[in-house]
This record gives structure tokens, C-alpha cells and sequence, in this order.
């Protein structure tokens, strides 16, 4: 039978098992836009307490810092500490000082952004089987897809300022009281700390309080600035069964069902600055979190073809997913989620028959 497209009592399918030109394997690639999914950045300004960033040794506080004398060691030689912080023996030497370190709380600000057209590609192939009626055509599907979320996001949050201390013994060589202002040293004898004495108990934290010129007690306010960037990858893998319904030689309505499992990547970056008219001086905090995730589902869609030729064919359609829920990236600092929800894609793209 002549595969004529100019003839409209012509149909494009045989009945029984697909052969001739309804055997051939199918191709199809398109762009699919994704919706209904939402970035979520929590925790906006809630900035933690502070390590110093030049080195993965040292523990930086508000009035001084502590150095590990060498990686994986508990014992350190190499610290800071300002002398108004330090307690004096009968001698006059130095047996403990304190130290401190803040953090300011935003009081639970997030920010919500819905991802709407979110870009991407599908490729797959289709293989044509049953044809219970001239019209009517059913198969197998496979495509592999992949969309790239991408939001950006800046904010200043105001907040409390809280602040937790540590008093901390000194070993080994004595340091003097009647030096003034700031101890930093790092000799090879002493003296020392240990690293095991800097474990601050959080039941120790306070808000930072001022007292007003009329007298009322308020925390101290703190300001957070940062910079927010979350980048994110769904590559979806999908399989099942599809149904072609020939309206006319040219118009095709096709519908699917099938299983489907999405690899969910993201990449949250946070730049915050920390002011207080309490702190000596800003603080920043840099941080990057990555996480992964494997989401099991199902989809359904619907289409609908225009047949160019025998072997080329345009169309457009919808795919609507339903997933697991990934998991949550919750910490007590900022911190960013994907809420996929379900999923809703659109399509366009072209068939092409080999």
C-alpha cells in the first residue's frame, strides 16, 4: 500500500503488527520549558559564628584567634588575646583569657522565587509496535531530558546580635600581666592551649544588649548584606508506552504514560557581611553547599503532530510529572532548597523516522 498524505481517505497506519513504513525506528528531539517548581533560600542573615577563611587551622574570634600547632593535633602554641580579657595568678602571670564570638540572627527571613520557563532539552527514541485499527498506533518510549535552574538574589536583613564567651587556661611558659594590649605570640616552648578547650557550650549564648539614653535595655540590631546564587541541574530520564491517533493523514493526537527518574544536582553560593556598632570590625562569611538528589516518579502527556513527509513530523505538547520530594539542605544558617512539586513541562520539537 502507497503511503499517499494528498489522499484523506487515506490513513497512515496498517492494522495488526507495524510493518513497512510504520517499522521504522523513531527519533525525536526538542525544547522543553519546565514550570511549577520554586527556589527557596532560607535563614537570610542568619550568618553564623565566624572562621577565618585564610586557613583551616585557625579559629578566629571577635577579641583573638587560636592556631592549631599542626593538622590533626589538639594542642596549639600560636594564638591571641587581648589583655583586658585575661585573668592574672598571685604572680602576675597570665592562667586564663577569655574569648568571644558573634552572630546575628534574622529571625527566620527567607525569600521565594517560582521558576517559570526554565529552559531545556530532550532527545529519545520511539519504536512502533501494535496497530489495533488503521488509526490507531501504540508503542514504546524512551528520552533522556535536561533543564538548568538558575536564580539570583541579594539582600540586606536586619537582626539581632548574640554572642557567646569561653574562658580558656593557658599551659606551659608563663606570659606577664604587665605587658599591655594585645598578646600574639607563637613560640616553639610555650605557651599553649588545647583545642578541646575551645568548645563553646551553646547555653552559653546571650543577645547583646545596650542600654538607651532613657534608660530602656534593647538588643543591639545587626545588618546582614549578601549576595545569593543557587544553580541547579534536572536531568530526567523517562520510559513507557505511547498511543498515536491519526485524525487525518497529517494531524496526529499522541498520549503517553510512564516512569520516570530525575537526578536533581544544585550548587548554593552565600557572600554575607555582618555589621554591628559592636564588632571591631565586619564580618564576612563565604560559603558554597552542594547536594544531590535521586527523585522517582511517574508522567503523563499529550501531544499533538503535523506530518510534514512520511518521515518528518513537527509537534508541540504538555508533560505533566509527579516525583518524590528531594531532600531538605536545613541548617540553622542560610541555607537554600529546590521544591520541585510537580512538575510541568512544555515541548516542541520535531519526529524524524529512519
Amino acid at each position: 500500500m502507497a503511503f499517499a498524505l494528498t489522499s484523506h481517505a487515506q490513513m497512515p497506519f496498517q492494522g495488526g503488527w507495524a510493518r513497512g513504513a510504520n517499522e521504522y525506528m523513531e527519533f525525536f528531539v526538542s525544547a522543553k520549558y519546565l514550570t511549577g517548581t520554586k527556589v527557596q533560600l532560607h535563614n537570610l542573615g542568619e550568618m553564623g559564628y565566624v572562621r577565618d577563611s585564610r586557613s583551616n587551622y585557625t579559629h578566629l574570634f571577635n577579641d583573638g584567634w587560636v592556631n592549631v600547632l599542626f593538622p590533626g593535633s589538639d594542642r596549639t602554641s600560636d594564638f591571641s588575646f587581648r589583655f583586658e580579657n585575661a585573668v592574672a595568678d598571685d604572680d602576675g602571670f597570665v592562667e586564663s583569657f577569655s574569648l568571644s564570638r558573634y552572630r546575628s540572627s534574622s529571625l527566620g527571613t527567607g525569600y521565594e522565587a517560582e521558576q517559570d520557563f526554565v529552559p531545556g532539552w530532550e532527545v529519545g527514541v520511539r519504536l512502533p509496535g501494535w496497530n489495533p485499527t488503521p488509526r490507531l498506533r501504540i508503542g514504546l518510549l524512551a528520552g533522556l531530558g535536561v533543564n538548568a535552574l538558575e536564580e539570583d538574589y541579594s539582600a540586606t536583613v536586619e537582626g539581632e546580635l548574640f554572642r557567646q564567651k569561653l574562658s580558656v587556661p593557658v599551659f606551659g611558659s608563663e606570659i606577664s600581666m604587665s605587658s599591655a594590649g594585645q598578646y600574639v605570640g607563637s613560640p616553639s616552648s610555650g605557651p599553649y592551649v588545647l583545642l578541646s578547650n575551645l568548645s563553646f557550650d551553646p547555653s552559653t549564648e546571650e543577645a547583646v544588649e545596650q542600654v538607651l539614653a532613657n534608660g530602656d535595655v534593647v538588643n543591639v540590631p545587626s545588618s546582614v548584606t549578601g549576595k545569593y546564587g543557587l544553580d541547579g541541574i534536572l536531568a530526567t530520564v523517562r520510559g513507557g508506552f505511547y498511543m498515536d491517533y491519526s485524525l487525518t493523514p497529517r494531524w496526529v493526537v499522541q498520549a503517553g504514560l510512564g516512569l520516570s527518574m530525575t537526578y536533581l544536582w544544585s550548587e548554593f553560593k552565600s557572600d554575607q557581611t555582618l555589621v554591628s556598632s559592636t564588632l571591631a570590625s565586619a564580618y564576612q562569611l563565604i560559603d558554597t553547599v552542594r547536594s544531590d538528589d535521586y527523585l522517582i516518579g511517574g508522567y503523563g502527556q499529550l501531544q499533538l503532530s503535523y506530518r510534514l513527509n512520511e518521515r518528518t513530523s513537527l509537534y508541540a505538547g504538555a508533560e505533566f510529572h509527579a516525583v518524590t520530594e528531594p531532600k531538605s539542605n536545613k541548617k540553622d544558617a542560610t541555607y537554600a532548597d529546590i521544591d520541585i512539586g510537580s512538575p510541568l513541562y512544555y515541548s516542541v520539537g520535531v519526529l524524524i523516522r529512519y
